[in-house]
């Protein structure tokens, strides 16, 4: 099955996946397969269990994200740190 990380509580180390048909499913890092820590709105694989679980959770494949314009500055400006560009 697909579906969305609606929460997840890094305390209890428990989350809730809704699947695409609107069922929502609990699971916790024993069943987490996917790369780094579960966070919400994360689009996963799993598996669902009768009981309501879910194991074997994946990250879905993200496509890659489009670079934002780039700013050319003179070779005299590359030492100073962007934030004292902005006065902080």
């Amino acid at each position: 099955m697909q579906g969305l990380i609606i929460s997840f509580d890094a305390a209890t180390q428990e989350g809730v996946i809704r699947s695409e048909s609107g069922e929502e499913f609990t699971f916790d890092l024993t069943g987490w397969r996917g790369r780094g820590l579960p966070d919400a709105d994360v689009a996963v694989s799993f598996e669902a269990q009768s009981d309501g679980r879910a194991k074997q959770v994946f990250n879905l494949p993200a496509g890659q994200l489009k670079a934002v314009g780039t700013q050319k500055i003179s070779s005299d400006e590359v030492s100073v740190p962007w934030y004292k560009k902005l006065g902080l």
